[in-house]
């Protein structure tokens, strides 16, 4: 089928995923979606052998539905924007080279989309472990519990779902067209820029829809670190995001930075004056004490009992490393501001 005929586009934005892009690739081969549609890798000029990946799964299937962009900005925004501009379809299906859709994803995705109002359709992520070790299964069940996420929907996937409206959805389902009437993803942003698409998208009036039917697994962070840095960057650019859009805020993005402030603020203060200083140990205590009672549920939950110890932390650096985050980027902006 010639590519103009194509009505779906899948995007993804990628950079170093050389050990998963394969399988996605696989995984979207064998969708049962019954029409035609194109594959766009957009790749953030990778270092390692991605693109090599890429070029062996295009060899070994003879396809010619996948194509592969050099993404010179990097960022992921830039890299959504670059690929859906050369996208032939006329809807959009947005996915990323660590996650695997399920295999009726397109077709269910598509189907919600075009039989109603909705203007961005997604689903939830089952978070599964990068590897078969202790830390990265403690990280997959620290970042799919509440405790740890807050009331993130689309991450909570092992609650019982159901349809409705939400804030924000991953690897969106949208028409091409509101792309363009929204002026494309915000390249400003590093991250949080699927929440901020989604944002415009309910401010123009428009709708977000969670279909609990769509599922993709999601493979977390393998080390702590690398969840820190994570973590840390969803932070640092969610005040960006808020600062464009303050009605965006949510009570979820408040309770880690404040806490940490509290927690600071009680434990400096609490060197001179002691009754700061209890304060100080009523936080930590209490925060400590929930965080034990969390773990063991989500590890009960996951059926992974041995693993509460490093859920405990993993929830720690979750907590401590968003609200670090957006508190750097806080003082970040007085200072510069001064200067």
């Amino acid at each position: 089928m010639p590519l103009d005929s194509l009505t779906v586009s899948v995007i993804i934005p990628c950079r170093n995923e050389g050990r998963f892009i394969k399988t996605v690739l696989q995984r979207l081969f064998e969708q049962d979606y019954s029409k035609s549609f194109e594959i766009i890798v957009v790749d953030a000029m990778s270092t390692d052998d991605t693109v090599r990946q890429v070029e062996s799964f295009i060899k070994e299937t003879t396809t010619k539905r996948i194509r592969i962009i050099p993404n010179e900005k990097i960022i992921i925004p830039a890299g959504l924007n670059l690929g859906i501009e050369k996208a032939v379809g006329e809807i959009i299906v947005r996915m990323d080279g660590h996650a695997l859709p399920q295999r009726d994803y397109l077709r269910i995705a598509v189907d919600t989309l075009v039989s109603n109002n909705y203007d961005v359709v997604g689903g939830i992520c089952k978070t599964k472990p990068a590897c078969d070790n202790y830390v990265a299964r403690g990280v997959a069940i620290g970042i799919s519990h509440i405790f740890g996420v807050g009331d993130s929907r689309f991450r909570l996937a092992n609650s019982h779902q159901k349809a409705r409206l939400v804030d924000t959805v991953p690897f969106g389902c949208f028409k091409k067209s509101l792309w363009k009437q929204l002026g494309g993803f915000d390249e400003t942003l590093l991250a949080n820029e699927d929440y901020d698409f989604n944002y415009r998208v309910r401010k123009n009036g428009g709708c977000v829809f969670l279909n609990p039917e769509l599922v993709t697994e999601y493979f977390a962070r393998a080390t702590l670190s690398d969840l820190a840095q994570q973590y840390f960057r969803y932070g640092k650019w969610k005040l960006k995001m808020l600062s464009k859009a303050p009605k965006s805020l949510r009570l979820r993005h408040v309770i880690p930075p404040a806490f940490l402030l509290g927690l600071l603020l009680s434990g400096l203060v609490g060197l001179a004056l002691n009754f700061f200083f209890v304060i100080f140990l009523f936080l930590l205590s209490a925060y400590l004490l929930a965080n034990i009672i969390a773990a063991i549920h989500a590890s009960l939950r996951a059926g992974s009992v041995g693993t509460f110890p490093m859920v405990i932390i993993v929830f720690i650096i979750m907590h401590f490393s968003w609200g670090g985050g957006l508190l750097y980027s806080f003082f970040d902006n007085i200072f510069s501001q001064e200067n």
